[in-house]
């Protein structure tokens, strides 16, 4: 069993375990159904965009803003015009915009929706 990564294909990175002429190879991409080593033109071309890709971290906190949005969209209704939001609401609510700055990612800790 061997191991390559980083094969280079449509313009896209794909991790593959595979061997080439019986060697662990890397960065490699398919022609035409055969590995062929990448140029370091295209080396540094997916160097750059794995660079510019958002850090596992950055990932999260997306996810953790997404996950507050649903919550706001969920309770937008109370906040109407015709309607007068209590201060257990509007606290919540403000709870939830604070989420993002909290400084863990990985133990965030939501408010409680009043009841």
């Amino acid at each position: 069993m061997s191991v390559y990564t980083n094969i280079y294909m449509e313009d896209s990175l794909v991790k593959m375990s595979e061997l080439v002429n019986g060697e662990p190879t890397t960065n490699c991409k398919l022609v035409n159904g055969e590995l062929v080593a990448l140029t370091a033109e295209e080396i540094a071309e997916v160097e750059a965009a794995l660079s510019a890709a958002p850090s596992e971290t950055e990932i999260k906190w997306r996810l953790i803003r997404t996950q507050r949005d649903e919550k706001l969209r969920e309770t937008d209704w109370r906040a109407s015009s015709d309607l007068t939001l209590s201060d257990a609401w509007k606290n919540y609510r403000q709870a939830l915009r604070d989420v993002p700055s909290q400084s863990d990612v990985d133990n965030i800790s939501w408010p409680i929706e009043p009841s």
